[in-house]
Parts: C-alpha cells; sequence; structure tokens
C-alpha cells in the first residue's frame, strides 16, 4: 500500500506547461520590482531565486516529499542560494561558514531599519536585494505548493499577485501600464495553461482520447487573452478619467494651497558613500553675495527611534516668499544664492538657513518648521534657482542669557528619546554638563566634549547613530565621522534638557571665481539646539581638519571660516563680511504645529508621522490576517456549495450524482486519492477500496447506483438516493473518526476539489 501524502503527488502529476507558465508568473512579479530600484541591478539575484526556487518545489514533488519535507528542503536550498547570490565572498569555495550568516543576517537588518524611511525608487542596496531574493524565494514555492499539490488554481496566483501588489502600493507610477501588462499577461496565461491541462487529465474525451484537448483550449484562450491585454492595454488609458486623481489620496495629499507629506529615506543613509564613494563627484554650485560661505542646509531630522535619526514633514507650496520659521531675537543679515544642481541626485534642494524667498523653480515646496525645501521631481539635476535667506548674527552675550524655560511644542518634540534609551549615555551627558548653569553653557559644554582630544574624526568608520552605536562610540573607539558625532551631540542634549535636532547638508565646498563648488566629500550632519528667542542655533562637534562653523566663532567657539580655493588646507580666501540688516519688528512665526503627533515615524496629515498602515509590522499582520482569512473561509465556502449543490438535486439521479461529487471530494482530500483521468466509477472504487480504511462492498454500491444515474435509461428512484448518500455520510464519519486533529484541521482548510 503506498502512502496516501505521496499517491497524489504520482497521481496527478502534471505536464510541463503548467511549470513553465507559473515560473514566468512569478518572474513576471519580479519585473514588477522595477519600480521600487533606481536601475536593474536587482534583477538578477531575485530572478534566479526565482527560478532556483521553482526548481526545488519541483525536484521535491519528484522525490515524493510530503509539504512538511519539502518546505523544510526548500528553506535549506533558499539559505543556501541567498548567500550564493548576495554575500558570495563570505563563503569557502561555495560553502556558507557563520560569516556568511552573520552577513546575510546584517543585510537583512539593514532593509529593515530602512524600509520605514525609503520612498521607491531607491538605489538596489545589498539589504534591500537580499529581502527581495527572500520575497521571490517564498513565493515561488507557495505558489507550486498551491498549483501542484492542492491543487488550487487561484491560490497558486495568490503569492506572485502580492508581490505584485506591494511593489505598485509602494513604487512610482512610472510605466504603470508596461509593467501591469507583463504581469497580467502571466496571469492570463497561467490560468489557461493550467486549467486546460486539468481538464485534459480529469476529462473523459471521445472514446477515453485526451491528445489534443489540452492544447486546444490553451491555444484558443491564449489567443482570446492576448487580444483582452493589448485591448486593455490601448484602451484603458484613453479612457475618459483614466489620468484623473484616485478617489482616494492614500499616499499623500497633493495640490498647489495643500499640504503635500513626504516620507523620504533618510539622508544620514548617504553621507558615508557621498563622503567616500562619491568624494570628487561635484553636486552643485552656488554663488553668494559677497562670496559669503554658508552650511548648506538640506533638511533637519527630529524623530530619533533608537535606530536612526528621521523626520516626515508637511510640505506646502513654495512660490516667492516663504512662511517665517521659528522667530529669532537675533540680528540677522541677507544673503542672496544661485544655485546650479548637477549630480545631486536629491529631491531636497540646498539652501542656506533661514530661507525667505525662492524664485526659478516653479512646483517646489517648503516645510517651515525644518526650513527644507524639496522639488517637483524625483531629483534636483539639472535645476537652477535663487533663494534669499535670512541669516541670523549670534552673539555669546545674547546666548548666555537665555534659559531654560522652553515650549511646550518644542519639549514635546524635540526632547524625544527612545524608551529604554542607555541610562550609561544619559549619565554621561549630565557629567559633561554638570557644570554648566545655562542652556547655552551645556550646549558649548557638549561640543567641547566631541572636539577634545579624546575624539578622533574618521570617514571610514562603520558606527551608526543607534543606541548601541551611540555607546560604542562614546566608551569604545571614539571615532566616528560627522554621523556620529551629530547624532550622539543631539541624543545627549536631549537627554539633559536641549531640545535638539540633526541638520543634513554640505559644508560650503570650494570658492573659485563663480561660486562655491560642493563636492560628495563636502556632505555633512551637524546639530541644531533650541534656545528660548533665539530659535534653533547650530553648533559644530565634529573634529574634521579644524572645521570651523561659518559664523560660529561669535558664539560656538569655533575657528573662523576661511574659505578654501583648493583642496589644499593653506590655500583660503578671504570672505566679505555680510551687511546687517536689523531685524523685522514684531516678526512671528506663523506656522502651526500644536497638537502634533510625534508617537509614529510617517505622516498622514500636517506635521503628523508616518500612519500606522505603512509600518512593516502592519503590513505582516495584514497578510497574516488575509492568510488566515482565506484558510478559514474554506469549511464556510465547502458546506454552502455543498447545501447549493443539495438544494439543486431534485431528482433521484441529482441526488445520486451529487452524492458521488461529494464522496469524490472527501477521497481526494482525506484520503489523498484523487479521481485519475478517463477512470470509471467502478474503477475508482475498486482503488480506493484497496488502498483507504473503507467497506469495498459500500463503495461499489455507490459506484454502480452512479453509473445507473448518469446512464441507465430506467433511472433510479428515492431509494437510492438515500442509500448514496447514507454512504457517503457513513464514508466521511469512517475517515474522521481515523484521523488526529491535526488531519482534521488541515482537511477542513484544505481548498482542493472547492467547487
Amino acid at each position: 500500500m503506498k502512502p496516501a501524502g505521496r499517491g497524489l503527488v504520482r497521481d496527478r502529476e502534471l505536464s510541463v506547461a503548467p511549470e513553465l507558465a507559473l515560473t514566468a508568473l512569478t518572474i513576471g512579479a519580479v519585473v514588477s520590482f522595477g519600480r521600487l530600484f533606481e536601475d536593474g541591478r536587482f534583477f538578477g539575484p531575485v530572478f534566479a531565486a526565482a527560478v532556483c526556487s521553482h526548481v526545488v518545489a519541483w525536484l521535491g514533488r519528484r522525490l515524493g516529499l510530503g509539504l512538511p519535507a519539502a518546505a523544510l528542503l526548500s528553506l535549506v536550498a533558499g539559505a543556501i542560494v541567498l548567500v550564493w547570490v548576495i554575500e558570495p565572498s563570505t563563503t569557502t569555495y561555495g560553502i556558507p561558514r557563520g560569516a556568511s550568516w552573520h552577513a546575510v543576517g546584517r543585510d537583512l537588518r539593514d532593509a529593515w531599519r530602512r524600509f520605514g524611511d525609503v520612498v521607491a525608487p531607491t538605489p538596489a542596496t545589498v539589504g534591500f536585494v537580499a529581502a527581495a531574493v527572500v520575497g521571490a524565494w517564498a513565493a515561488a514555492f507557495l505558489a507550486d505548493a498551491a498549483a501542484f499539490r492542492l491543487p488550487a488554481t487561484f491560490e497558486a496566483v495568490v503569492p506572485s499577485l502580492t508581490l505584485f501588489v506591494f511593489s505598485s502600493a509602494l513604487g512610482p507610477d512610472k510605466h504603470r501600464v508596461l509593467y501591469t501588462i507583463v504581469y497580467l499577461a502571466g496571469v492570463l496565461v497561467f490560468v489557461l495553461v493550467s486549467t486546460a491541462t486539468r481538464r485534459a487529465e480529469t476529462t473523459s474525451w471521445f472514446a477515453g482520447r485526451r491528445g489534443g484537448g489540452a492544447s486546444t483550449i490553451a491555444q484558443g484562450g491564449v489567443r482570446l487573452a492576448t487580444a483582452g491585454v493589448v485591448v486593455a492595454a490601448l484602451v484603458g488609458p484613453a479612457l475618459p478619467g483614466a489620468h484623473s486623481a484616485s478617489l482616494v489620496q492614500w499616499r499623500h495629499h497633493d495640490g498647489n494651497s495643500g499640504p503635500r507629506n513626504r516620507v523620504t529615506v533618510s539622508p544620514l543613509v548617504d553621507i558615508q558613500s557621498r563622503l567616500l564613494d562619491q568624494g570628487t563627484t561635484e553636486f552643485f554650485t552656488v554663488k553668494t553675495t559677497g562670496a559669503v560661505p554658508r552650511y548648506w542646509r538640506l533638511t533637519a531630522l527630529d524623530d530619533f527611534d533608537g535606530t536612526i535619526w528621521k523626520s516626515s514633514n508637511s510640505y506646502k507650496g513654495a512660490n516667492g516668499r516663504l512662511p517665517r520659521g521659528e522667530p529669532s531675537k537675533a540680528p540677522e543679515t541677507t544673503l542672496r544664492q544661485d544655485y546650479s544642481i548637477q549630480e545631486l541626485s536629491s529631491i531636497w534642494l540646498p539652501a542656506a538657513v533661514q530661507p525667505e524667498r525662492l524664485t526659478g523653480q516653479s512646483g517646489a515646496r517648503y516645510d517651515e518648521e525644518s526650513g527644507s525645501l524639496i522639488s517637483s521631481t524625483a531629483n534636483g539635476n539639472g535645476l537652477t534657482y535663487t533663494v534669499v535667506s535670512r541669516i541670523p548674527r549670534f552673539s555669546e552675550a545674547d546666548l548666555a542669557r537665555v534659559r531654560s524655560a522652553v515650549p511646550r511644542r518644542i519639549a514635546d518634540r524635540y526632547l524625544r528619546l527612545p524608551r529604554g534609551f542607555p541610562l550609561k549615555v544619559i549619565r554621561e551627558a549630565e557629567q559633561v554638563t554638570a557644570a554648566a548653569t545655562t542652556p547655552y553653557r551645556k550646549a558649548l559644554a557638549l561640543q567641547a566634549y566631541f572636539r577634545s582630544s579624546r575624539f578622533t574624526y574618521n570617514a571610514s568608520a562603520t558606527l551608526g547613530t543607534d543606541e548601541t552605536a551611540i555607546e560604542q562610540f562614546l566608551f569604545k573607539t571614539r571615532s566616528g565621522f560627522c554621523q556620529q558625532f551629530a547624532g550622539t551631540y543631539a541624543a545627549m542634549a536631549r537627554a539633559v534638557g536641549l531640545p535638539a535636532r540633526i541638520a543634513v547638508g554640505f559644508v560650503p565646498g570650494l570658492l573659485q571665481k563663480d561660486g562655491f563648488h560642493v563636492r560628495g566629500k563636502d556632505a555633512h550632519a551637524w546639530p541644531e539646539v533650541y534656545l528660548s528667542g533665539y530659535g534653533w542655533v547650530p553648533f559644530e562637534p565634529t573634529p574634521a581638519d579644524g572645521r570651523g562653523l561659518p559664523g560660529g566663532d561669535t558664539y560656538a567657539g569655533t575657528p573662523v571660516y576661511q574659505a578654501r580655493t583648493s583642496d589644499d588646507p593653506a590655500a583660503t580666501a578671504t570672505s566679505t563680511p555680510p551687511t546687517t540688516v536689523a531685524p523685522a519688528a514684531g516678526s512671528s512665526s506663523n506656522r502651526n504645529i500644536e497638537g502634533l503627533n510625534v508617537g509614529g515615524a510617517g505622516s498622514t496629515g500636517a506635521g503628523e508621522h508616518r500612519p500606522w498602515w505603512r509600518h512593516p509590522l502592519v503590513i505582516l499582520i495584514v497578510l497574516a490576517g488575509l492568510a488566515t482569512a482565506g484558510l478559514t473561509g474554506v469549511p464556510v465556502v465547502r458546506a454552502l456549495r455543498r447545501r447549493q449543490r443539495r438544494a439543486a438535486a431534485v431528482t433521484p439521479q441529482a441526488r445520486v450524482l451529487v452524492a458521488w461529487e461529494e464522496a469524490e471530494e472527501i477521497l481526494a482530500v482525506a484520503a489523498g486519492l484523487p479521481r485519475r483521468p478517463a477512470e470509471t466509477p467502478l474503477e475508482y472504487a475498486a482503488r480506493v477500496a484497496a488502498a483507504a480504511p473503507l467497506d469495498a462492498g459500500l463503495l461499489a454500491g455507490l459506484a454502480r447506483d452512479t453509473s445507473a444515474a448518469g446512464f441507465s435509461s430506467t433511472g433510479v428512484d428515492d431509494g437510492i438516493a438515500d442509500r448514496s448518500e447514507a454512504t457517503v455520510a457513513q464514508m466521511r464519519r469512517t475517515l474522521l473518526d481515523r484521523a488526529t486533529r491535526v488531519q482534521r484541521v488541515k482537511w477542513s482548510v484544505d481548498p482542493r476539489n472547492l467547487r
């Protein structure tokens, strides 16, 4: 007697056509990942993983492995393939080592950490490609199991459909019609081929011959499907309203007058690569009034979740004069900047703080809280524009008079530290600032702490800004680049009651005749501390090359900034001091940030953070809930369909045929013995009686009654119909009584022969 679990695979082995069609469907979903990445470097590893997963699943079925054993085989093979395509250099002659698993785990953790901050399309980083490989491998295995083990055509489409919907939901609209055509064509071809093949194996063609049936159905279906896809692609985009705004703006609000919320990758993520990999690449040039140097800000990050600093802000249309941010009692100067962007590849537009007017850029948007400008395009390459900023001139005498009173709206947002923030770091911050009596003196004490001889600058440092990295940076290595210095400074400032955030942008760059030339090596991050009455005051804790903060010599104690004309530190140029302008009388902020919800990581409304439904954990929970709902819905659907069939069977003949249909369903699911192609009822009953613990006489009687109901000229009466229904009920009880509780649950959610 052969095991029931293996009999299904051997009895229902399908042709190679559905295998190839299902593989092509998964590849179609992989192609749609092109919407998530900036280039096609992701495709090779993910394509290889999808194909290998289908091959391994096919091998498991050929070996006659049950689903648990096949899943284990796929898991082991998937882990090995993941190492081969993602971290091949960590293997020894292709054999993964401990370092291999550590490297892959690090890559996946990095992808998980960045997922909430990245907006597609994103660079094909190792972590994101690794995550795509895992997703493609799992989808391919699940699709194979559904198609060839259950078999269930619709369920086989769901895994690849999940990948396609994921890429469509998170990716931009570019080439959406092309990606949809590719995937939809794959779905239609698979459904047609699978259905045609299964029908050919389960339908008795004339004289028991099946040849030609599948190909005839498939060929006709493919022609119709091709015509349908072509018509949809050509006619769909031309229909009225096809390019109108969606009824529900689920990504962000749009419009020139209302807010638009942008959740983007934190610019901290790119700093080290810009310092090292793009060091000589010229990003932009900026010509200023009197060749005055400044730090060119991109944005400010205010939310520290224990892993990375990030921000999600509300941007409004920037046309001409910009709304004033935090008011300041410091005297101000006016500085004009003319920008020409070359290779910045960023949605943020650099500008000196505090932007007051923007010209030359229609469609740009501005967030007054962070002082950030963003372009209307995916990046600012090739743009030219002019910004006029009001530069505050801080003095030691003024800032020294600031007391510790902080507005509640500032404290609630800019003093937040993650739960469980290391007590050791808090104590270190308190010790460093113990002798300081005012907020300003505390900020200076922290700056002096980092600029002392105990810390060194190292652009190649591998530390991040999370809590563990902060402890390692402070108490072990004491070496890093601006990301570590700025992030640790801001976290320690918050620990001692100083509202702080991180500004990200660039140092002035090289001064030439046509302005400052800013390159990758000029990427920088620095902290800003809120001092009541004076707004956000920048400090410079990074001790790189005696770096001086432009304008910081009047209050921060940093060296007077000397504009450089070449990479030689000795080559400097004297800049003309700006002209002082009296502060605007009665100037005040016109922003409204009351009632901010700072507990999340994203944004759905003005000033709010990332919506809960964009959180990775929520996405996983929803997907798991959908899968659970699908499984639990199977017994409900089966019961409803059984009731419908019985209600429609009003004659004795129909009742007998319905009973036989239910018998086939029970035997296929609970005994693993589906009816073979072209097998007569009597032949099927004899085979089942030899392999299953059922009464051979009852099975044979049910088969004879079925043949009589289907072909006898005299038909059957109600007594025979009652007997057939009683036989099926007894068959069900026998199989359930012999089954374990786990088997009963599996049978109840098994969608095989759900019709």
